[in-house]
């Protein structure tokens, strides 16, 4: 017994330390592999593609909408949300029979999982939301975010959890269930959770020091540049390569960073500053831009793109994260 004790400690010892090294613990079969046989079931933002066979007039791409209805010509509005994609399928022929009279096929696949998104934020290397097409457990996320950053703090993540009767955070000891090698108390991850890994303490701070001009979101090259004395904020878009097509230029956020080391958050309407002749206010090295993104369907690509060689914002990104989670 006591032999068996001490192999189960070895064996998380060594997970403990390969997530130290930043490499995450992907060995051996996931929750996801386990539960791959089961259906996907259908959730608002979630991206359908719709094939009709000889009818490719009637293929299309549709997103799932908040009310869990998609549209789809010439049927209208379809409830989608809580079906599973080949029951959809199902109903779509049978509607399309009523209004064509002639007997087709219907495929329907999901592009997109957005309904399943859990948002990691705190002392990963690449935090950020991810979207699955089945849930992984706890582990799994942490290793496809590369493993923990420096002085990421197992022993108390913390994950927070919005139902019908509130918020709740859920803390979790990571590092004791891998030292024991008993992971049954860990909580399985639920859709919407945000899960934060805080720093020891040691390196706190420190992510965010010397940075320049953080330029983020709908952007096409997001990232730090010197921005020397200052620039306003229409040419602070221009050098990070101007705005995408789905950039909201009307909820612009600066967090702005004063001399005396504290922070405040602006919001900026540049549509309506540049319709009155001004370019915005100005920003200084330190200070970030946010540009957030008018269609929320391309909430995984921004963050996605904002994850790219921006080690050096990670306490800055995790402050978005974490709030546009919450609000969501």
């Amino acid at each position: 017994m006591k032999r068996a004790q001490t192999q189960s400690g070895i064996a998380g010892m060594a997970i403990l330390f390969a997530f130290l090294l930043g490499v995450g613990f992907l060995g051996g079969p996931s929750t996801q592999d386990a539960v791959a046989a089961e259906e996907y079931i259908l959730g608002p933002e979630d991206v359908i593609s719709v094939t009709v066979w000889e009818h490719p007039e009637l293929s299309r791409t549709a997103v799932v909408r908040a009310n869990g209805s998609v549209t789809l010509p010439p049927l209208g509005d379809i409830p989608a949300a809580g079906k599973a994609t080949s029951i959809l399928a199902r109903e779509v022929e049978r509607s399309l029979y009523s209004t064509l009279r002639q007997t087709t096929q219907v495929t329907i696949t999901v592009i997109a999982f957005n309904s399943r998104k859990v948002t990691l934020a705190g002392a990963v290397n690449a935090p950020g939301r991810y979207n699955f097409e089945q849930l992984p457990d706890l582990m799994d996320l942490l290793g496809q975010a590369g493993g923990l950053g420096p002085g990421g703090d197992l022993s108390s993540v913390r994950i927070v959890r919005r139902s019908e009767s509130g918020q709740q955070t859920i803390p979790v000891d990571l590092s004791s269930a891998m030292l024991t090698g008993d992971m049954t108390g860990i909580p399985r991850l639920e859709a919407g959770d945000v899960v934060y890994v805080p720093s020891s303490g040691a390196t706190a701070g420190s992510a965010v020091a010397g940075e320049g001009l953080t330029v983020l979101g709908e952007v096409l090259r997001p990232g730090s540049y010197g921005a020397g004395a200052g620039c306003d904020l229409a040419q602070a878009l221009a050098i990070a390569g101007g705005t995408t097509r789905d950039a909201d230029l009307g909820r612009i956020e600066v967090l702005v960073r004063d001399e005396l080391g504290g922070s405040f958050l602006l919001t900026v309407d540049l549509d309506q500053e540049m319709r009155d002749g001004r370019p915005g206010p100005l920003v200084r090295s330190g200070d970030t831009v946010r540009v957030p993104s008018r269609s929320s369907t391309t909430a995984g690509r921004v963050w996605g793109a904002m994850r790219v060689g921006l080690s050096a914002t990670r306490d800055i990104l995790n402050l978005f994260l974490i709030r546009d989670a919450l609000n969501d």
